[in-house]
């Protein structure tokens, strides 16, 4: 099984936050990835 399927998976909520920055180029890719997340009527 490909790394991106086992971690969606094996997800789970985590409620504590780091208070560090994530570089640039990673949440382009994360906000990329939002764009072709399937959704609900396509809102």
């Amino acid at each position: 099984m490909g790394e991106l399927m086992e971690t969606i998976m094996h997800r789970r909520a985590i409620r504590r936050f780091d208070t560090r920055q994530i570089e640039e180029a990673a949440l382009q890719e994360i906000l990329q990835a939002g764009l072709y997340a399937p959704s609900a009527g396509g809102k």
